[in-house]
C-alpha cells in the first residue's frame, strides 16, 4: 500500500522547528495525523480513528497538560486524581479539598445504612436497627410520605377536627388514616409468637420534660394518653367519648401508678368521667353530677344490668347448678407491714337511701330494693345496727309485721331472747309491790307461811307495759303443787296486778318463784 507523507515545517518564536507529518494511503482518506517536535523530545499528540468517516478535532484555544494512558487524571483536568478505585464494589466521595483526589469508600455490609460523619469525615456504614427494610436511628422529615393510599402523615391532605386529643378545636391532627369502605380506617397490630406472654403493643409515653428523649418524672394526675371517639355532626367530627389513662400518684422509686378514666358526653355537650378503674383494681362511678330522664327501674343513675337471655350452650346432661347475673365473690383481706384491725368489712357497701334534691319529694326513701320475686340471706343477718348477728335474723329495734308472724319450728317457737327478760324479789310481805321494767322475767315471792282460803295481791310495777298488752304468769318453782292459785287481775299503762289464791294451808316457810311475759297489743 502506497503511503502519501505531507510534511509542514513550522518555525516557534523561541527559533525551534518543529513540523506536521500527515499519513495516509494512496486514495485513502487521512487515517492520522501526528504532531512531533523533535528539538526538545517531548511527547506527541496523535490522532486516529475509522477510515469510512470523516472526523473532526477541535483544540481548545489554551494551553493544557496532554492527558497520556500512563498517568491519573487530575479533578482539575475533570478526573478523579487517581489512576484506580482501589476498592471493588466501593463508593467514591469527594476528597479533602477542592481539588483534591476523589477518595473511596469500601463497600458495607448486607443490610447496612450510611450514617453521615460531618464535614470533615467520610459517611460511616452502619447496621441498620428494627427488622424487615432498613431504618434509620432517627426518623427523616418528609413533606407526604404515603403508606398505601389512604395514610398520609404531615400536612397535607390532613383536615382539623373539632375537639382533638389536646382539646384546642380545629386543630390539625399529624397523622389520619381514611377510608370509605366497610372494614377501612382499621389498623392492625399483629403478632406471631409461640411465647404466650408475646403480643402486639400500642404504647402512649408521657414525660414532663419538653426536650425529646430527655426524662422528667410524671406526678400525679398527668394524662398518659387518651383514645377518642368522634362521630360527625354533617359539618365536622365531635368528641363522643374517650378512655383516659391518667397517673394516681407522683412517679417514683421506678413506680407509676395508673388509673383509667371512662369518658363521655353528657347531654349538655360536656365531657364527664363515667367510670374509673383506679390502682387498686377498683371499678368506681365518677362522683360528679348527670343530667338525664327521670329515674325509673330502667334508666338508673349509676349502674344498670340490661334485661336480657343467658343461654348456658356448655352444659351437658341434667343437671342442677346455680345461676347468678351479677355475682361478688368473697374476697380477703390482709395487711403486709402493720397489724391491722377493720372494724367493719364488707362485700358490697350502701352508704344509705337516695336524699331528696332540689325540687324533689321523695315519698320513700330505699338503701336497697327489691321489686319481685324471692330473696335469699343464706348467712346470720343483723338489722337495725353493725353488731354481729348472732342468729339467722338478728334485728336491733322494732319489727312490724303486716301479716302474721309464726314459727314452724318443733322445739323453739316464737318468744323473746337473751336480754329481754330480768328477776326481782318481793319484800317485806306477799302484798309488798315489785318494780321490774322488763317485758319478762321472774319474781321470787316473800318466803312466808300461808293459810287455806286466803288471797294476797301486789302490784308490779314495769314501764314495759301499756294498757292494751296481755300479760301471762305462771308459777315456775318453788311452790308446793296444788296449793297455789295465780291470776293478773289488771293491766295499766307502766303496770299490772298479781293475784295469788292459796288454796290450801302451808306451814312450812316457802318462797314460790312467778313467771310472767309481756305480749304486746293494741285496740286497732
Amino acid at each position: 500500500m502506497a503511503v502519501l507523507n505531507t510534511y509542514a515545517d513550522i518555525t516557534t518564536a523561541d527559533g525551534t522547528e518543529e513540523f506536521v507529518v500527515i499519513h495516509a494511503a494512496a486514495t485513502k482518506n487521512i487515517t492520522s495525523a501526528v504532531l512531533r517536535t523533535y528539538t526538545l523530545g517531548n511527547a506527541f499528540v496523535a490522532f486516529t480513528g475509522p477510515a469510512t468517516a470523516t472526523k473532526t478535532f477541535t483544540l481548545p484555544d489554551a494551553t493544557a497538560t496532554i492527558l497520556t494512558t500512563n498517568a491519573a487524571v487530575t479533578v482539575g483536568q475533570g478526573g478523579t486524581g487517581r489512576s484506580t478505585s482501589t476498592t471493588a464494589y466501593g463508593l467514591i466521595a469527594a476528597g479533602t479539598t477542592a481539588t483534591g483526589a476523589l477518595q473511596t469508600l469500601p463497600a458495607g455490609g448486607t443490610g447496612d445504612i450510611l450514617v453521615g460523619g460531618g464535614a470533615s469525615a467520610l459517611p460511616v456504614w452502619t447496621g441498620a436497627t428494627g427488622t424487615g427494610a432498613p431504618v434509620r436511628t432517627a426518623a427523616p422529615t418528609l413533606s407526604t410520605p404515603l403508606i398505601n393510599t389512604s395514610v398520609n402523615f404531615g400536612s397535607s391532605n390532613i383536615s382539623s377536627v373539632a375537639s382533638p386529643q389536646n382539646g384546642t378545636a380545629g386543630s390539625t391532627m399529624f397523622g389520619q388514616l381514611h377510608g370509605s369502605a366497610l372494614v377501612s380506617s382499621s389498623f392492625l397490630f399483629g403478632n406471631w409468637n409461640t411465647n404466650v406472654a408475646a403480643s402486639a403493643c400500642l404504647v402512649f409515653s408521657k414525660s414532663l420534660n419538653s426536650t425529646i428523649g430527655t426524662h422528667a418524672a410524671v406526678t400525679n394526675g398527668t394524662t398518659l394518653g387518651r383514645i377518642t371517639f368522634e362521630g360527625s355532626d354533617g359539618d365536622e367530627f365531635l368528641l363522643s367519648a374517650a378512655i383516659e389513662a391518667e397517673t394516681a400518684d407522683n412517679a417514683t422509686n421506678g413506680l407509676a401508678k395508673g388509673k383509667l378514666n371512662f369518658l363521655v358526653v353528657d347531654r349538655t355537650g360536656s365531657l364527664k368521667t363515667g367510670a374509673v378503674l383506679t390502682e387498686w383494681g377498683q371499678l368506681r362511678t365518677a362522683a360528679i353530677n348527670f343530667t338525664g330522664p327521670a329515674l325509673a327501674a330502667n334508666v338508673p343513675a349509676k349502674f344498670f344490668v340490661t334485661s336480657a337471655t343467658y343461654t348456658d350452650d356448655v352444659t351437658t346432661g341434667s343437671v342442677t347448678v346455680n345461676a347468678t347475673v351479677a355475682a361478688i365473690a368473697a374476697n380477703s383481706l390482709a395487711a403486709t407491714n402493720l397489724s391491722v384491725t377493720y372494724s367493719d368489712a364488707s362485700s358490697f357497701y350502701i352508704a344509705g337511701a337516695p336524699n331528696a334534691g332540689t325540687n324533689v319529694t321523695i315519698t320513700n326513701r330505699w338503701a336497697l330494693y327489691s321489686a319481685a320475686n324471692n330473696n335469699a340471706l343464706v348467712g346470720n343477718t343483723r338489722i337495725g345496727s353493725g353488731t354481729a348477728p348472732t342468729v339467722a335474723l338478728d334485728v336491733t329495734g322494732d319489727v312490724l309485721a303486716s301479716a302474721y308472724i309464726k314459727s314452724a319450728n318443733a322445739t323453739a317457737g316464737i318468744g323473746y331472747g337473751t336480754g329481754a327478760g330480768g328477776t326481782v324479789t318481793q319484800a317485806t310481805s306477799r302484798t309488798t309491790g315489785v318494780t321490774l321494767n322488763k317485758v319478762c322475767g321472774t319474781i321470787t315471792l316473800f318466803s312466808t307461811t300461808t293459810t287455806a282460803g286466803t288471797f294476797a295481791s301486789f302490784t308490779v310495777t314495769n314501764s314495759a307495759v301499756a294498757a292494751t298488752d296481755t300479760v301471762v304468769v305462771n308459777f315456775a318453782s318453788a311452790a308446793t303443787a296444788d296449793k297455789y292459785g295465780i291470776c293478773v287481775t289488771a293491766v295499766a299503762a307502766g303496770s299490772f296486778r298479781i293475784q295469788i289464791h292459796n288454796i290450801a294451808a302451808v306451814g312450812v316457810a316457802e318462797a314460790p318463784v312467778i313467771n310472767f311475759a309481756v305480749i304486746k297489743a293494741v285496740t286497732s
